[in-house]
């Protein structure tokens, strides 16, 4: 794996193109626990919210 990492990056350079390489957490089980806590606990508070007419 680190042998074809340099070659890639061997290649890269001897390009002269930009390149970049990025990191997404979208399959992080801890990053998605916490982005379904925030939303579901967003969506209870909405219920609430409406269910209570605390707003009017």
């Amino acid at each position: 794996m680190i042998r074809q990492t340099k070659r890639a990056l061997e290649a890269v350079q001897n390009s002269g193109v930009k390149f970049q390489v990025g990191f997404n957490r979208r399959f992080d089980s801890n990053f998605k626990r916490v982005r379904d806590m925030i939303y579901y606990e967003t969506q209870y508070l909405m219920w609430i919210l409406r269910e209570k007419e605390w707003w009017q």
